[in-house]
């Protein structure tokens, strides 16, 4: 039976990244008023990625800050960015600034800086995103994204990307009470947004070793 159940939620979380619909990235303002969730740590099924980069943080900062998020993310098995839109006045990146993203299956999610604190040595930005449309986050109620860049000497630089997401308790798995948590963490967060998490972070280190030469 647990075979059976982590195929159906394999195949529920997966689509083809080539695959595009008709539908625009033009929401409602019903849509767009929605405001973000209340964000419990506790509640996230997390996953974490780490890549150590041959460059000063600021270096490392400087690409991960300028990078635009349809270029940023890496294109999988999931639904990936085609573009966004600021929300909120001002650049997206100040706490508070909010903006909607647009996915190439046609689908919208909104998503809110929540913390952007930096030091000389390091860097902290966690985001949430909620409000998803796509067929394929159907179990998922929020997500909170969280980045820390730690300089660990003055030519060499620690990226951390800590990812979680709230499950939805009405629908599969979160339904599942306990085992929904780790159910979705294998057919899901250490499989298609894992192989996605590492993609886009070796971008990054692609990105920023070519800029400090």
């Amino acid at each position: 039976m647990f075979r059976h159940v982590f195929t159906l939620l394999t195949a529920a979380l997966a689509t083809d990244a080539g695959a595009q619909t008709s539908l625009p990235c033009a929401p409602t303002p019903a849509y767009l008023a929605v405001p973000p969730p209340v964000v419990v740590v506790d509640d996230l099924v997390e996953r974490t990625e780490t890549i150590e980069i041959a460059g000063p943080l600021e270096t490392v900062l400087d690409v991960v800050n300028s990078t635009e998020l349809e270029d940023a993310v890496a294109e999988s098995d999931l639904p990936h960015v085609v573009g966004t839109r600021p929300l909120t006045e001002g650049a997206f990146g100040m706490e508070g600034t909010r903006r909607l993203v647009c996915l190439s299956d046609g689908s919208t999610v909104l998503e809110q800086v929540l913390v952007r604190d930096r030091t000389e040595t390091a860097y902290h930005f966690r985001y949430v995103v909620w409000n998803y449309t796509t067929p394929q986050a159907d179990a998922i109620d929020y997500g909170v994204g969280d980045f820390l860049i730690t300089a660990t000497s003055d030519t060499a630089t620690r990226l951390e990307w800590s990812y979680g997401f709230k499950l939805k308790p009405g629908n599969f798995p979160g339904n599942l009470g306990p085992l929904g948590g780790p159910l979705f963490r294998l057919a899901f967060l250490d499989r298609a947004y894992a192989n996605m998490m590492r993609a886009t972070l070796e971008g990054y280190r692609a990105s920023a070793e070519t800029s400090n030469r």
